[in-house]
């Protein structure tokens, strides 16, 4: 049986004090039998003790709730389970959950019924696959998030988010995954048996968000849960994976109110379509209130969106402008009701979305399409020179039909209609980033004006000269590091790799040269052998085209 590092961690620091167990046990007030099973890794201390060991062994203040947490957790785990080479000098360090979480943009509301469930069903040891399912806009990546957030402490290998949107090979789930945990292919083994190994006798957590991007990757998620016994999957997806061991979560709407019989005042505000849109409401209007004279129009508004989270974030700001009445006759243009049934889930995120859209200035609209070419999320310069009308003259030979105005201005009209995101990374740096459905709903309208394929060019050649200039394509391993800015963008240097790669060519072009390692450099841990099987084979001269 292997010992308790912790035990042994105690015991080492105990002896450096050149304290018996007897005299130890005396000062942190436990008898010496007591310490001596906390040696041996079979006794777990109380959070009481635990602490009064902190103070005596003399562990900073500010370490004190990392240390607890180590001790607790190492000496309730399996005793068999073999353990990494640790920090001797504070090795809850390492033990330390880590995590790449993205912070939600909003507060999560309603889902305290959802948020329990998932979170049991998920600590207990048969479940594996746990898979948000649910169409668009419902929430599922906000409720994963908090899930995921919520049981953090359990994992004491980490807690990771995936995000899978920019990938379409399936034979790339993998390395994304090595990606975001900082493991690097080796000559000595493949990057996918690299990953296995890694996780093999790890407690780790992985949220893999947009799944429905890579449905024919499900083979995988079962070779990677047979190499990694301890592993757990959370999953959203607008489909299952069909697994022999997942656990389908419908994600549902939120609850409404029944318009014919309104609950009490009180107890209306508190139904979570109510209580997401008077939220939002409030956010974007700060005097708006429910009342008695507005609570039906309220109700019929949540009914008429289906209580579907998105498409209520996106109306209820309109509070600032239009009184509930006028938000409900807007909507009831929009959406069509047949044989008295409600309108379903597509049709009620659509309606809301063409509202804002509709609002929107001819330049705004362009705009908003055109950023539908970013890939999670991008900086300010990014849309400079990918969106601008001056970098697109180049590309239509002549200027387009209604010059963009304002490029500043006009971001921050689509940030006030919740069309855009404005967050700031933890680097400082102000990025701008869209929901991956109005993402999807901006590129039908990029493709309806014709503007896919240029600002597709627009968007390669930009980041493939952003990745020349940095030296990804440098001759050497030691130059695959990412920049920081340029790890940030690595789902937008993937996706114009790809469109690159597909032999997009055109009458103005870029040249950029590069050796097939090169290539797999620019792909960083994407770099699987197999995905672009002419890099390869021959040097390549790409062709990045501005049409």
């Amino acid at each position: 049986m292997a010992k308790s590092r912790c035990g042994q961690w105690i015991k080492r620091q105990r002896k450096i004090l050149d304290l018996t167990q007897a005299e130890l046990a005396r000062q942190i007030g436990c008898a010496t039998d007591t310490l001596r099973k906390i040696e041996a890794g079979k006794l777990r201390p109380s959070r009481q003790l635990t602490l009064c060991l902190a103070r005596y062994l003399n562990i900073p203040p500010r370490e004190h709730a990392a240390f607890i947490r180590f001790v607790r957790t190492e000496l309730c785990a399996n005793p068999g389970t073999q353990h990494d080479q640790f920090d001797e000098q504070a090795p809850w360090r390492m033990l330390h959950p880590s995590t790449n979480l993205p912070t939600p943009h909003t507060v999560l509301i309603g889902r305290e019924h959802e948020l329990a469930i998932a979170c049991k069903l998920l600590q207990r040891e048969q479940f594996h696959v746990l898979t948000f399912t649910g169409p668009g806009g419902a929430g599922k990546t906000h409720l994963a998030l908090q899930v995921a957030a919520d049981l953090s402490d359990l994992f004491p290998h980490g807690v990771f988010f995936v995000g899978l949107a920019a990938l379409h090979d399936p034979t790339l789930l993998f390395p994304a995954i090595a990606q975001i945990l900082g493991i690097e292919e080796h000559n000595a083994q493949p990057l996918d048996e690299e990953l296995k190994t890694y996780l093999h006798d790890k407690r780790i957590l992985l949220l893999l968000d947009h799944f429905d991007h890579l449905p024919a990757a499900a083979p995988l998620v079962v070779e990677l849960l047979t190499a990694a016994p301890h592993l757990k999957l959370l999953i959203t997806s607008r489909s299952l994976l069909h697994l022999a061991d997942e656990y389908e979560f419908p994600v549902p709407s939120l609850a409404l109110p029944n318009p014919q019989q309104l609950p009490l005042l009180h107890i209306m505000a508190e139904t979570p379509a109510v209580a997401l849109f008077t939220t939002q409401a409030q956010i974007a209007n700060p005097q708006f209130e429910l009342t008695v004279h507005n609570a039906a129009t309220i109700a019929e508004i949540c009914a008429r969106l289906e209580g579907l989270p998105l498409a209520l974030e996106l109306v209820a700001p309109w509070t600032r402008h239009l009184t509930p009445q006028a938000i409900l006759l807007h909507l009831a243009s929009r959406i069509v009701c047949s044989n008295g049934k409600r309108n379903n889930h597509a049709q009620s995120l659509r309606a809301a979305l063409d509202w804002r859209y509709d609002l929107l200035t001819l330049n705004e609209q362009r705009l908003f399409a055109r950023l539908a070419i970013f890939v999670g999320g991008c900086t300010l310069q990014a849309i400079e020179a990918v969106c601008s009308d001056q970098t697109l003259l180049r590309a239509y030979g002549a200027a387009p039909p209604a010059p963009l105005e304002s490029l500043p201005q006009a971001l921050r009209t689509l940030c006030a209609h919740h069309l855009l995101r404005q967050e700031q990374s933890p680097d400082g740096a102000i990025r701008f980033s869209m929901h991956e459905a109005i993402r999807e709903y901006a590129w039908e309208q990029l493709e309806e004006i014709g503007e896919a394929e240029t600002v597709h060019s627009a968007h390669a050649l930009y980041f493939m000269g952003l990745a020349e200039a940095n030296q990804v394509l440098g001759s050497s391993p030691e130059q695959i590091t990412w920049p920081n800015h340029l790890a940030a963008d690595h789902s937008n240097l993937y996706a114009a790799l790809r469109w690159t790669l597909d032999g997009n060519t055109g009458e103005c072009v870029l040249q950029i040269s590069a050796t097939p390692e090169q290539w797999r450099q620019v792909r960083g841990p994407l770099a699987q052998k197999n995905a672009y099987p002419q890099v390869q084979q021959q040097t390549i001269s790409t062709e990045v085209i501005t049409r």
